[in-house]
């Protein structure tokens, strides 16, 4: 076990730590999630000043890029906090958030700015946004691991009760998930949250989203990911390719279920549910 103590100018803690992780900063990460976080229509933000991954929480009614998607002037968008790399497994660092706050206000006597000061990028010295100040005073890995890893043997906070949203762009499948996880209990009893799975294809991943629509009509489409970002457990794996295989056999698109709310005319039941590939053992 490696222990390290941060100096956060004035205020110490130290972190203790059994595994490495890929690294601390956003170039540091794996090039898939590199790419997840530039692209502005997929579900999935990094708040380099707080060393936070996000998933947003998007409200029915209102524009994407009005609730911070990608974020604006918001140093960081409401939403669920991610641990672990979705495409390596990885740990990530660790936010810094309460290191960064602690300093504001009790080493530069900034509280009187405060909750302002948390919420809009805009206010407070430019030494303290972006990766560079958590850089440069050497604060590592705060993650804590041991809680994860008890989150694993806990059962989903929730039962999976998928609501029949008004919205289609907003409908969770009607089949609990393969792997459910504590904190997937969470996520899957909140509409909200831009993190989805398909049942047909067996996929789990991050809603792709127009920021200029709003998602309460929007199809549902995500880049799947292969690991939980939660737990950090292997996935199971994808049968996109079969199941697009098998959609073209009965002279199908498969982009059409994905436009279509609900399937169009025509499609077997089976194909857009997971009963495909449970009958076939796959």
């Amino acid at each position: 076990m490696v222990c390290i103590t941060i100096d956060t100018g004035g205020l110490r803690a130290a972190y203790l730590f059994t595994r490495s992780i890929m690294g601390f900063r956003l170039s540091d990460q794996s090039p898939d999630l590199q790419a997840a976080v530039a692209d502005p229509t997929v579900g999935l933000v990094y708040s380099p000043t707080n060393r936070v991954y996000i998933v947003p929480d998007l409200q029915p009614q209102n524009l994407p890029r009005r609730q911070s998607f990608p974020p604006t002037k918001r140093r960081v968008c409401p939403g669920h906090t991610i641990s672990f790399c979705p495409f390596t497994g990885a740990y990530l660092p660790g936010s810094v958030d309460e290191i960064r706050d602690n300093i504001l206000e009790e080493e530069m006597g900034l509280g009187h700015l405060f909750p302002d000061i948390v919420f809009d990028a805009r206010i407070g010295p430019r030494s303290m946004r972006g990766e560079q100040w958590w850089l440069k005073r050497g604060i590592g890995e705060t993650v804590n691991k041991e809680e994860l890893e008890e989150d694993k043997t806990q059962p989903p906070f929730h039962s999976y009760d998928p609501i029949d949203h008004r919205f289609p762009g907003y409908r969770r499948c009607q089949e609990e998930p393969p792997h459910f996880c504590y904190s997937l209990g969470f996520v899957f009893d909140d509409a909200r949250v831009m993190y989805w799975y398909l049942p047909h294809t067996r996929e789990y991943g991050f809603r792709i989203i127009d920021p200029e629509q709003r998602v309460d009509f929007q199809p549902i489409r995500i880049l799947p990911a292969p690991y939980c970002p939660w737990c950090g457990t292997r996935l199971p794996s994808s049968l996109r390719t079969q199941w697009e295989e098998r959609v073209r056999n009965r002279g199908l698109d498969p982009d059409d279920l994905v436009a279509s709310h609900p399937p169009p005319e025509g499609w077997p039941e089976e194909l857009t549910t997971s009963a495909w590939w449970k009958n076939e053992g796959l």
